[in-house]
């Protein structure tokens, strides 16, 4: 009886053991999936970052052509609140003084330049920018009935920072005209 005791208790703490070691096991398999997982993760929101800066420098330098003979008209900035996109009504007054030249000067073109501060992830300010451009952009297509062709919209987030904060939450609107010839 006691040999039969003293074989039940080893059994015992033998599969204790075993379960415990079985339990880091998976522990140590889980935790080495999830960094894989993450490492992926990070690498995957490089990729989109990148692949997002890639079409937009894409469309700008289409845009670039096609206003290959033409020279910036002039350049007006509006200003954002931090982390907002909405327009101000500054900005709005700027927007319409753009739209009546749109309107009056039906082969100027338009570029619109979203701008961002520093603070917040660079994917998160490039939709920051983008989202400001396109705030202004849509402005002038409702209230002017501007074309999208003439307008192009592209965000440089917080690539072109100067340092100065609230004077980077801006959107650039400059404006083309075909060039004089002589």
């Amino acid at each position: 009886m006691r040999l039969f005791l003293i074989s039940l208790l080893s059994v015992l703490l033998c599969s204790c053991a075993t379960r415990s070691f079985v339990r880091d096991e998976i522990r140590k398999a889980v935790h080495s999936q999830q960094s894989t997982v993450d490492s992926f993760e990070e690498r995957l929101e490089a990729v989109e970052i990148e692949s997002g800066r890639a079409l937009a420098i894409a469309d700008h330098v289409l845009w670039k052509v096609s206003i290959t003979r033409y020279e910036v008209f002039s350049e007006e900035e509006i200003h954002f609140n931090f982390d907002e996109y909405s327009l101000s009504e500054t900005s709005i007054k700027i927007l319409d003084e753009t739209g009546e030249r749109l309107v009056s000067q039906p082969e100027f073109k338009l570029t619109i330049e979203g701008h961002t501060c520093r603070i917040g992830s660079e994917k998160y300010n490039l939709d920051l920018g983008r989202n400001r451009a396109e705030e202004a952009q849509r402005y002038l297509v409702v209230r002017w009935g501007i074309s999208l062709d003439r307008i192009s919209c592209i965000t440089f987030g917080e690539s072109r920072d100067s340092g100065l904060g609230a004077e980077d939450r801006r959107v650039i609107l400059r404006l083309w005209q075909p060039e004089e010839r002589q």
